[in-house]
């Protein structure tokens, strides 16, 4: 006799776990892209950095990328859209790399699923939560 029960699963992951989705390479690239789009008027250039971390130079600041963690630091000159960037940089640059974590887990977690269950349906809730409908 089949069972229609519903279950929701609702989970909340560390953001260390959201990074490690990132590989080195691809972390480098999501920043990069970003900086240019953000910033189009300024230079932006990678600097060498051991394995796993990233640098990069955006005009007058030197962003950095060590261990999950996000730094801005350079000289602003009293600039105020320079001093703004320094604050705002860090952030900006840990949330978009910890969405694209979020979203690489969420195709991982998907791909497992639909591999053990098979998928009837999925779709996309208005926050942006992957919702998918399966047979157990």
């Amino acid at each position: 006799m089949p069972c229609n029960a519903v279950a929701t699963v609702r989970a909340q992951v560390a953001q260390e776990t959201l990074l490690a989705e990132l590989t080195p390479a691809l972390s480098e690239g999501l920043v990069r892209a970003y900086l240019q789009r953000a910033y189009p008027r300024l230079p932006v250039s990678v600097l060498p950095a051991p394995a796993g971390d990233c640098a990069f130079v955006v005009g007058p600041l030197t962003l950095t990328l060590v261990g999950g963690q996000v730094t801005a630091s350079g000289a602003t000159y009293g600039v105020e859209a320079t001093e703004q960037m320094l604050r705002d940089l860090p952030s900006a640059v840990a949330d978009l790399l910890a969405r694209a974590g979020g979203l690489l887990l969420q195709n991982r977690v998907r791909a497992a699923l639909a591999a053990r269950y098979g998928l009837e349906s999925e779709q996309r809730a208005a926050n942006g939560a992957l919702v998918l409908h399966i047979n157990v």
